[in-house]
């Protein structure tokens, strides 16, 4: 009876396990449309209200580009660790060439939303879909389509 109990763990979880080793960080990313050129307002360029965040694949990693047109706020960052965690949202990695290190959770609903960002040391800058400073997070649309 043991070994059969076993084996129906088995059979349930090891579909689970496949799907989550198969499933690449660009592929997850590709699937809910989050790959290419997003920004608050395409027709205007890069600024502090106005950012542009690109995902790609490079060097066979996912690669976050952000422009603010401010060169100290400008950065790539290689995201990892993407997980789906419900219908509409993700959660994913993210860390700059210094180490610098951040989970992300995205929303898409035909815009992508940044609804949660913290940093390694546990400082908080968008809860909820609002920046901790005040406001909400401006909605991203796609660019170029």
């Amino acid at each position: 009876m043991r070994s059969a109990g076993w084996a129906l763990v088995f059979t349930l979880v090891a579909p689970c396990v496949a799907m989550a080793d198969g499933a690449s960080d660009a592929a997850l990313l590709a699937r809910f449309g989050a790959l290419g050129l997003t920004a608050v307002d395409c027709s205007a360029p890069p600024a502090t209200a106005n950012p542009y965040v690109e995902y790609a694949l490079k060097n066979g990693k996912v690669a976050r580009r952000l422009q603010m047109g401010q060169p100290k706020l400008d950065g790539e960052y290689e995201t990892r660790n993407v997980r789906q965690l419900d219908a509409r949202r993700l959660l994913m990695e993210s860390s700059d060439a210094s180490g610098a290190y951040a989970t992300v959770t995205m929303m898409f609903d035909g815009a992508t939303h940044y609804t949660e960002h913290s940093e390694r040391d546990g400082k908080v800058f968008i809860d909820n879909g609002r920046f901790t400073s005040g406001g909400p997070v401006p909605r991203f649309v796609r660019c170029g389509r």
